[in-house]
């Protein structure tokens, strides 16, 4: 069982993961026994890179440089205490974080706490229970300044470990609109090649329209995967991601919207490289 904030993610990856058409991605990564680095370039002109160092009674210790001259350093304590993970963050930006992820029979746990200069502080906390195949959490996020609720969500799902999952979540925003919003995401896996999901989002608003998304994903082989959406905007998404060898691969994304004046197009390359 994951947590909270991983709620409905198999149906919301297979419907975005690899649709990024919008930006073209060059990623390098490369580890050895207690060291891992990875570089990652945008074409938007951002990247950063990560340089990770395992250290004793499974802890992690992680640097992260990015092109906006910030500067990051993450640590995370595996067994710090029974069945939790500790994390701590810094940056040169002054924002800080501390979490924690607490896993249970009963139920996973988690709770943060972070400070930026523009948004102050905030105390998050989520819980996610699983029984009988259900599963049923929420989250809430708080000002400890103010005392003020920013957002929460309450979800309720059923998952038949690799056949299906249908999850369903009530939210709301208070730093947005703070209208209520209401999503149902769906996921089949009909067989080890072939997926569909689908997902349906509406605002509690009087003017608002509903927000549909379809998609399926299809292995062609072992080295060629494909997939296809349709949005309620009428938006349609392709990508075919190749394995070129076991250390490189290589993803194509093409995006279509169909506008008054026609119809707009987009394409992303997505080339990642690991050894």
């Amino acid at each position: 069982m994951s947590f909270f904030k991983d709620f409905g993610k198999s149906s919301k990856d297979l419907l975005s993961k690899e649709f990024k058409a919008d930006e073209h991605t060059f990623s390098v990564e490369s580890s050895t026994d207690d060291v891992n680095f990875k570089t990652e370039l945008f074409s938007r002109g951002k990247g950063k890179i990560q340089t990770s160092f395992k250290i004793p009674n499974k802890g992690n210790f992680e640097v992260e440089c990015e092109t906006n001259d910030k500067v990051t350093a993450i640590l995370k304590l595996q067994e710090f205490v029974p069945r939790a993970l500790l994390t701590t963050k810094a940056s040169t930006s002054h924002n800080f974080f501390f979490g924690v992820e607490y896993k249970h029979e009963l139920g996973n746990l988690t709770g943060d706490l972070d400070y930026s200069p523009t948004t102050g502080s905030n105390l998050f906390a989520s819980a996610l229970v699983s029984r009988n195949n259900f599963l049923f959490g929420g989250n809430v996020k708080l000002s400890p300044d103010s005392g003020n609720l920013r957002n929460y969500s309450a979800g309720l799902g059923y998952s038949q470990s690799g056949k299906y999952e249908v999850t369903g979540t009530y939210s709301a925003d208070f730093e947005k609109s703070g209208l209520p919003e209401v999503q149902l995401r769906f996921i089949h896996l009909v067989n080890p090649q072939l997926s569909y999901a689908a997902s349906v989002s509406q605002s509690l608003s009087e003017k608002a329209q509903p927000r549909c998304e379809l998609g399926s994903t299809y292995q062609l082989n072992s080295s060629t995967k494909v997939g296809a959406k349709i949005t309620s905007a009428a938006q349609l998404g392709f990508f075919s991601l190749h394995k070129l060898n076991a250390n490189t691969t290589l993803t194509q994304s093409v995006s279509l919207d169909k506008t008054e004046s026609g119809v707009a197009q987009q394409f992303g390359l997505s080339f990642k490289l690991k050894y």
